[in-house]
């Protein structure tokens, strides 16, 4: 959804990307936050073995390191003025928690949230648990 990757959590052979759709200077960027999962295939299965540098116009498949899984983005849409800010998975691997940035004026009404996200065979549910 947008370009502005800002956290990371890794479980299970799967890499979680937080989207904050906010550039670096802190102003709203391109689309809305959002996560999306990567399939994470390491060479000869050594987590430590230098991996060899890509640049932007290589294709992502053909380096067989980090593919997007197919229907494993969640849109924060709902979120879209404030942005993501962290990520991380639950020890045991069965939820994906997001956190949601407050608005940084005094008086703001929205003081940001933690949402959580149930993991099944690594996808997070379409919305937020309860």
């Amino acid at each position: 959804e947008g370009l502005t990757p800002c956290s990371f959590a890794y479980s299970k052979n799967i890499l979680y990307v937080l989207n904050c759709a906010w550039k670096v200077d802190g102003k709203q960027g391109e689309g809305n936050p959002s996560v999306t999962a990567f399939s994470v295939v390491l060479e000869d299965k050594e987590i430590l073995k230098p991996l060899p540098k890509y640049t932007r116009e290589d294709k992502q498949e053909d380096n067989e390191i980090l593919t997007p899984l197919p229907d494993h983005t969640r849109v924060l849409g709902a979120y879209a003025d404030l942005g993501g800010s962290q990520i991380g998975v639950t020890p045991d691997g069965k939820f994906l928690l997001v956190a949601i940035q407050g608005q940084p004026t005094v008086g703001a009404t929205n003081q940001g949230a933690l949402l959580t996200f149930s993991l099944d065979g690594g996808m997070p549910s379409d919305d937020p648990t309860d």
